[in-house]
């Protein structure tokens, strides 16, 4: 009696693991879009001032979330999002004083 090449062995014990329904697949979409979020700062409050030209917003006591960094300067885009659930993607945002503060600016919506 001859027994099957090392390569077939491997595969006859998955297909039968598989079948007992002892293997999960894992869905690529959940991990697809956390890559895909900007980096996202949820703060308690958002203040959006009227004094500045340009428009803006400043989050207070924040947690960076979706690999946004903790400090220094973020350029491209970065979401801002308050514990009520409102919302404001910027182009830009400085973490100078996070998490007490990130402001977010550069054509703020």
């Amino acid at each position: 009696m001859r027994w099957p090449s090392a390569t077939l062995v491997p595969s006859l014990s998955l297909a039968a693991a598989a079948a007992a329904g002892l293997v999960v697949a894992i869905p690529a979409t959940a991990a697809a879009v956390d890559a895909a979020a900007p980096p996202t700062y949820t703060c308690e409050s958002l203040a959006v001032p009227r004094a500045f030209p340009l428009p803006f917003v400043v989050g207070r006591n924040c947690a960076a979330s979706h690999g946004a960094p903790t400090s220094g300067e973020v350029q491209g885009p970065v979401r801002i999002i308050s514990n009520e659930e409102v919302s404001f993607t910027c182009n830009r945002a400085n973490l100078d004083e996070y998490p007490e503060r990130v402001r977010g600016y550069a054509g703020c919506e």
